[in-house]
């Protein structure tokens, strides 16, 4: 998670985004969801992109993860 929350960090501030916490659900077999930002936005881009660049993700259920990408 670490690695994905730099990648996440590094991607917003090249695309000018606001750096916060951001809460974000995982569900089994969905995209993630960040809290508070839209589906569209930058910040939910660079948190799908830094996932699937390590893999991360539920097999069943659900789980929710602050990634800490404060500067």
């Amino acid at each position: 998670m670490r690695r994905a929350e730099a990648h996440v960090r590094r991607c917003m501030e090249k695309s000018g985004a606001t750096i916060k916490p951001l809460v974000v659900t995982l569900s089994a077999g969905e995209l993630p969801s960040v809290r508070g930002v839209a589906s569209g936005s930058d910040a939910s881009r660079c948190v799908r992109e830094a996932l699937e660049r390590f893999g991360l993700a539920v097999s069943s259920g659900q789980r929710q993860h602050t990634f800490f990408v404060a500067p």
